[in-house]
């Protein structure tokens, strides 16, 4: 049923390797291992700052002069430079960070991991000099409940840092980069290498997205590019991470966008792909949603609401306001099942037409070779695929489904029957198409089809 489907399952019927991509996870796996640099100068903090008040502005000075006093307590190696740093220290086994403390804005921990880094900032929150400040923990309460659900009276206490270890994507620095920035970058090389320009453009729009949901905060490391850039990679050139400090409200809000964008992509691909008008934009239903509501309409249609018509509209990207809380919102989709023979009596052609129409060219693409079979059509340019098109649907008193369809009869006639490339007959168009709106339709719960070619 439609409620399985995702658009990864789209996708993957015409570029699993597209999907390899969306599935590998670039933070654990590509990211995490490499030498990370945490920019711990004033103005890049500073993003954490609630309200730029007077209030708040001394509140975080007291707090960042805290974190300074602790960096000098605490580090075991402090440094003035990176240069000043012992030759292939970064590269020893085990955990290993140095403290840099060149000034205000040239401020940062060195570690050989994110694992590494992420001990240091661990312990550094825990410290009783920063715990009422905006870089110590909070303390989360829990009741305990009983079998009955009922409070039991005693409680769990969890400690939570205020401030979580956030990557930064920028277009203008390598070591300014995101998990997510690295896979849309995947995506546009894709692209380019399956000369897929539109998979190109939708690639390059999801980073100018990306990148400007954090326009409004100020990064040191950026900013003093020329010499700190260049003086790191002297040390340790060009395979090391920069990430910044940010408070958990605010690193969840740049979460929640990048999930969007990212969702945004896949549909937007999932539509290129099988040349179906599928958008997934704001105030509109997912395509899984659609799907769905397509198939209760065709199984039931007394019962359920036609999907409502889209609208394309422009979307511009949303920028992130610091001081706002942020909103999820889900959406919880039941699909009812019903029997076979409930399901052939009660079907609406024209509903039945446009589902098996929306997937016709996925499972088309499905049932075609890769590369160079002998015995069946292989997928090449996609001109057959969307050239199928159930025109319309019938259906008898007994429940027997006929879909009246049609295709792309020059060129691909000369591999039907009394054309000149008719054998092998198991690549007769006619067969493939066939077999692809049966398959549909088993999908639909549909046990009576015929395919007849028009």
């Amino acid at each position: 049923m439609a409620g399985n489907v995702t658009l990864d399952d789209i996708i993957a019927e015409i570029y699993p390797e597209l999907v390899e991509i969306f599935k590998l996870d670039y933070r654990d796996q590509i990211l995490n291992p490499k030498t990370h640099i945490l920019d711990l100068s004033y103005d890049a903090l500073k993003v954490n700052v609630y309200r730029n008040t007077t209030q708040h502005l001394q509140a975080y000075d007291n707090a960042y002069e805290a974190l300074k006093r602790v960096l000098d307590k605490t580090a075991k190696r402090k440094y003035a430079s990176l240069e000043a740093v012992p030759a292939g220290y970064f590269s020893k086994p085990g955990f290993s960070y140095v403290y840099i403390d060149g000034s205000d804005n040239f401020r940062f921990i060195v570690a050989n991991s994110f694992d590494a880094l992420d001990t240091v900032v661990r312990n550094l929150s825990r410290d009783p000099d920063l715990a009422k400040t905006s870089f110590g923990t909070n303390t989360i309460v829990k009741d305990i409940l009983n079998k009955k659900g009922v409070p039991s009276g005693s409680v769990t206490k969890t400690a939570r840092r205020k401030v979580d270890i956030g990557h930064v994507a920028t277009a203008d620095e390598d070591p300014l980069t995101s998990p997510l920035e690295l896979k849309i970058g995947d995506v546009l090389k894709f692209g380019e290498g399956t000369h897929n320009q539109q998979i190109v453009e939708l690639a390059r729009k999801a980073l100018q997205d990306l990148y400007s949901i954090q326009v409004g905060a100020q990064y040191s490391f950026k900013n003093v590019a020329p010499e700190a850039i260049e003086a790191t990679q002297r040390v340790l050139g060009k395979g090391y991470v920069v990430v910044t400090l940010h408070r958990q409200k605010l690193n969840n809000k740049f979460s929640v966008e990048e999930a969007r964008i990212f969702r945004e992509l896949k549909a937007s691909i999932a539509k290129v792909l099988t040349g179906k008008n599928f958008p997934n934009l704001a105030g509109s239903n997912t395509i899984i949603e659609d799907v769905e509501q397509s198939i209760l309409n065709a199984l039931a249609p007394k019962k359920f609401k036609k999907p409502k018509k889209h609208v394309e509209r422009k979307r511009t990207p949303k920028r992130i306001d610091i001081h706002a809380t942020p909103q999820v919102k889900t959406k919880k989709i039941t699909v009812k099942k019903q029997n076979a023979e409930t399901a052939s009596k009660e079907q609406s052609p024209v509903d039945l037409q446009s589902i098996i129409n929306q997937m016709l060219f996925a499972r088309i693409r499905a049932n075609m070779g890769t590369g160079n079979r002998r015995d069946i059509l292989n997928y090449r340019s996609g001109r057959l695929a969307n050239s199928a098109t159930v025109e319309r649907v019938s259906i008898s008193k007994q429940g027997m489904v006929t879909a009246f369809y049609s295709y792309m009869r020059n060129p691909y006639a000369t591999f039907s029957q009394g054309g000149k490339q008719q054998y092998p007959r198991s690549r007769d168009p006619k067969l493939l198409i066939g077999k692809s709106i049966r398959e549909i339709a088993s999908q639909l719960m549909i046990t009576k089809l015929r395919a007849v070619p028009l």
